[in-house]
């Protein structure tokens, strides 16, 4: 039987809007990462107001995984990080917290956040992992933002001591013959700039990979918002996968979470037991056309968005 070990990795050094990067290690198979992001936030005699969606996590602005140079399996965002932990995990990432508004106040921030490369709830959950005995290199990509992505107004509020740990889980002692999928996580930024009753948004191109999952976030400058969906319909062609109210689609959420629906955020499964082959195929010969989102809409006073993430299981598309 494989054993799991946990390593730790180096940390990744904040710097306000730079990318850094870290190759991983090579020592089996990985399951997930842990990630710690911690630092202090410091407010000045006038209070910061209005944290944007995300909070401290916003200062993330992307987080991307790279095997070989050439195959992006991770490209998401911080806030979309702690949604999807949200919901696949039933609970907050261990110490997330509202950003602080006081006033003249050293406020730290320590939050560990999980990214698996398994399929969470799945009934084989480990029919997905990121086996890096196949490769010679993948890469994790941290974008880092800066105070006024975490507020709208920052009223000189200064970050310090700001940091990104890292933490593989292997398996190691796997069979050589064991084939894994990879579970893609990527993200589809859809502005709105008018109220509509039918905004069209390609998901997936008959790309050939099995869709899992959609989830969409909504906001109005940068602020979630839940009265900008109103309904939501997945499909390709003639053939609607669903169509949704938004608020039911909240609802529904919030029942098998079991944690309290936050605004604007709403997750799509495509397959009701977790079984992969229920899982939406995109091949050209199974899927009549192009996998379209289309959402019944409205405009808010300000930047207007709706956010895609889609999960798709594929293989890896490189090899050593």
């Amino acid at each position: 039987m494989p054993v799991q070990t946990k390593r730790k990795i180096e940390t990744i050094d904040f710097s306000a809007g730079q990318r850094k990067t870290r190759a991983l290690d090579h020592d089996g198979v990985c399951t997930e990462l842990l990630l710690r992001l911690r630092g202090t936030m410091t407010t000045s005699g006038t209070a910061p107001a209005t944290p944007k969606k995300g909070d401290y996590l916003r200062l993330i602005r992307s987080l991307e995984l790279v095997a070989m140079g050439r195959d992006t399996i991770i490209n998401i965002t911080g806030e979309q990080l702690l949604e999807l932990n949200r919901k696949d995990f039933g609970i907050n990432p261990f110490g997330y917290g509202a950003a602080a508004v006081n006033q003249s106040t050293a406020n730290d921030f320590d939050i560990v956040f999980r990214l698996p490369f398994y399929m969470p709830n799945a009934r084989v959950p480990d029919d997905c992992a990121l086996d890096l005995r196949k490769i010679s290199q993948a890469t994790l990509v941290a974008n880092f933002g800066s105070e006024s992505d975490v507020y709208k107004t920052v009223n000189g509020a200064v970050l310090s001591n700001v940091s990104l740990d890292i933490e593989q889980h292997f398996h190691v002692g796997v069979p050589e013959d064991k084939m894994y999928m990879v579970r893609e996580l990527s993200r589809i930024s859809q502005p709105i700039s008018a109220s509509n009753d039918n905004l069209a948004t390609k998901i997936d191109g008959n790309t050939g990979c099995f869709i899992r999952s959609v989830m969409a976030i909504t906001t109005d400058d940068d602020i979630a918002e839940s009265d900008i969906l109103e309904t939501l319909e997945l499909k390709a062609g003639s053939f609607v996968y669903c169509k949704r109210d938004a608020e039911v689609v909240r609802a529904d959420n919030q029942i098998k979470s079991g944690l309290e629906a936050n605004a604007g955020v709403y997750h799509f499964d495509s397959a009701k037991f977790e079984e992969a082959s229920y899982f939406i195929q995109t091949a050209s010969n199974v899927m009549p056309a192009a996998f379209v989102a289309n959402s019944k809409v409205a405009v808010g006073t300000g930047t207007t968005l709706i956010d895609f993430v889609v999960e798709r299981i594929r293989p890896m598309k490189v090899a050593a």
